[in-house]
């Protein structure tokens, strides 16, 4: 399992990068791209527990028309716009290795492009995504990385009154992933945001803690019905992310105070994606199949954290940045070291 400890390694070696030769810093952040991006993108079939499925997804995409592509899309239950990029990649002479090479690459180089344009320090940024998304996301499962950086950056555009942009990456991004679809909850409560007072927070985040214990899911499914891929998964439950789901939560609180003394737009956008997280993990923290919208909304951490760091003083800057650095690096040892749906490296072979 060695392999798994270089990409972070050569990730901290960035890290100085955030304060040193900030005119060269496109260069490095590239440097960064070609790192997360090659690890995933080589990766052998087997070594996650979805990249064959993946496979065999492609293998039977490529023997389809492209009429019969709609069809396809709705037997299988998978995004009519990933059953695309498949279609159009074997159409080009194009084979699996190459797909999984584009997923991966534009993936690293829409993270190094948001961590570039909006964080104040993003190799920090970088290494947080890497710590706490790639080995689930980007690695596992081909397109969701993808997916919620775009719903990501439509939000950005969404509260930026760019509309129109907004609207074109949430399309493309729920053509990928269904679970960007979610990003709508985030509309509501961004307009209500300021009626959110400390009782208020407080409330929601005990009302959570309450309803994590109320079989929410299990009554829909009795009463209501679900579609079958997620019955499938209510007959085998797994459970959700709660570490990250507190941590969330943690740092939506840290940010709703710093709101009260900074009330930028971002400094609010990130705590109210973080508190809709955190409820969300701490909800259905016994279905682990929602943890999909969970990290959905979470992915603004890779924002949030630098955010945290840039509002305190100059004395204590440096320090806060170094906490939060041992603690991701930290965090990625440690999933490293406990999940179990990611096996020694192998680099892909046909």
């Amino acid at each position: 399992m060695i392999f798994y400890y270089i990409p972070i390694a050569l990730l901290i070696l960035l890290l100085p990068f955030d304060f040193i030769f900030k005119n060269h810093r496109i260069f490095f952040i590239f440097v960064a791209v070609v790192i997360t991006g090659t690890f995933a993108a080589f990766r052998g079939l087997g070594v996650d527990n979805d990249s064959i499925a993946y496979f065999e997804i492609f293998q039977t995409i490529s023997k389809l028309n492209i009429s019969e592509l709609g069809e396809y899309s709705t037997n299988s239950i998978i995004e009519i716009g990933y059953v695309f990029i498949n279609y159009s990649m074997a159409a080009i002479g194009g084979n699996y290795l190459e797909l999984q090479m584009l997923f991966a690459y534009a993936t690293a180089g829409l993270l190094a492009y948001i961590a570039y344009k909006y964080s104040s320090y993003p190799f920090i940024s970088i290494l947080i995504y890497f710590s706490l998304f790639f080995l689930y996301r980007d690695f596992t499962q081909i397109r969701f990385g993808l997916s919620c950086l775009l719903s990501l950056l439509a939000i950005i555009c969404y509260i930026n009154k760019n509309f129109f942009k907004a609207f074109l990456l949430y399309i493309f991004a729920s053509s990928v992933h269904a679970s960007s679809i979610s990003i709508l909850i985030f509309v509501p409560i961004w307009h209500f945001r300021k009626e959110i007072s400390i009782p208020g927070y407080v409330f929601l985040i005990i009302g959570s803690f309450f309803l994590s214990f109320v079989p929410l899911v299990e009554l829909t499914y009795k009463f209501i019905g679900l579609p079958d891929q997620l019955s499938r998964y209510l007959l085998d439950p797994s459970d959700g992310n709660l570490k990250l789901a507190i941590f969330s939560v943690s740092v939506s609180v840290i940010l709703f105070c710093l709101k009260k003394f900074s009330d930028t737009k971002y400094v609010s956008l990130y705590g109210v994606l973080l508190l809709i997280s955190g409820l969300l993990g701490i909800i259905f923290k016994d279905f682990g199949i929602l943890s999909r919208v969970q990290f959905v909304f979470a992915t603004c951490m890779v924002l949030a954290i630098p955010c945290v760091i840039k509002k305190f003083d100059s004395s204590l800057k440096f320090v806060v940045y170094l906490f939060f650095a041992f603690l991701f690096i930290v965090y990625y040892l440690n999933t490293v070291l406990l999940i179990d749906f990611i096996r020694p490296y192998e680099i892909y072979s046909n």
